[in-house]
């Protein structure tokens, strides 16, 4: 994922003022994936993940950012219909 409207390349996708970026992990699969206003964007941007996950979000200008790990729906549909409080949220 790149930030960049004017760049253009088959392994990135421009990310844009206002777009919202999911993130998923598929711990069946050992995958993760990404989302772009609430599209999947491939089928996995990384395999034979396992272990201890930490979210992070990284930046080499100012922004704002805005998370959400599950306790309000997500732009992504689908992520809206798994048990999330269980997995994620400790509940």
């Amino acid at each position: 994922m790149t930030h960049g409207c004017d760049a253009t390349s088959s392994a990135t996708e421009d990310i844009c003022f206002g777009d919202i970026v999911g993130c998923g992990v598929d711990f069946e699969k050992e995958i993760i994936f990404f989302t772009k206003n609430g599209k999947r964007l491939m089928n996995q941007a990384f395999t034979g993940v396992m272990g201890r996950l930490f979210p992070t979000v990284s930046s080499n200008v100012k922004i704002a950012v805005s998370t959400n790990f599950g306790r309000a729906g997500f732009k992504w549909e689908p992520g809206n219909t798994l048990d999330f409080d269980s997995d994620v949220l400790g509940g």
